[in-house]
């Protein structure tokens, strides 16, 4: 059987006078029986509820509680966004130690696997790389360690893009071609 808010109002006013109630705390204690029964509602959105005045017993919860955002949407805001954090957790912690930010970081500076967003994550690596440490034995190939050794490459200046940033060697030869380009460029432009 359903009720309808105008039979249960009803209901609840013929209970106040019958028992000589306040109406309004009637009207609350019925409330938050309902809202503990049907489901439950987290402290922020039964706090932002008072707030916009929204009436939680006509919200139906998006998950297991009602949520903040359902409030929103039952007062017909938008959904917030939520910012994706483009640190892997350890680079995260190694980041905040330094006080390193997302921006300090440019797209050709992430190495990690891209989010929903298309955003490449920024790892461990990559803040090691920032910070100008290298762990040759995390991130770069025994071989293109070798090359880059032989050829006075400084791995901090590598862009690694292999896994999780790990330097190959086609990344070695590639940085000391664009080297050898730039030397040769301006070589040129001296002679002129």
């Amino acid at each position: 059987m359903t009720i309808t808010q105008k039979k249960f109002n009803s209901f609840l006013e013929k209970l106040s006078k019958e028992f000589d109630l306040d109406i309004e705390n009637v009207k609350k204690f019925s409330t938050e029986m309902m809202t503990s029964e049907v489901s439950t509602i987290t402290s922020a959105a039964k706090k932002l509820a008072e707030e916009l005045k929204v009436d939680i017993t006509k919200i139906t919860p998006s998950g297991s509680k009602i949520s903040v955002d359902d409030i929103r949407e039952a007062a017909g805001q938008k959904r917030k966004a939520k910012k994706t954090d483009l640190f892997t957790p350890k680079a995260r912690d190694l980041a905040k130690e330094n006080d390193l930010k997302e921006s300090d970081f440019k797209e050709s500076e992430r190495t990690g696997n891209p989010r929903k967003s298309g955003e490449k994550t920024i790892t461990i690596q990559d803040v090691n790389r920032k910070l100008g440490i290298v762990s040759k034995s995390a991130i770069v190939s025994p071989t293109a360690l070798k090359l880059a050794e032989d050829n006075n490459v400084d791995l901090t200046k590598v862009v690694g893009t292999g896994n999780g940033g790990r330097i190959k060697i086609s990344d070695i030869k590639s940085y000391i071609e664009n080297i050898d380009d730039g030397e040769s460029s301006s070589e040129s432009e001296d002679e002129e």
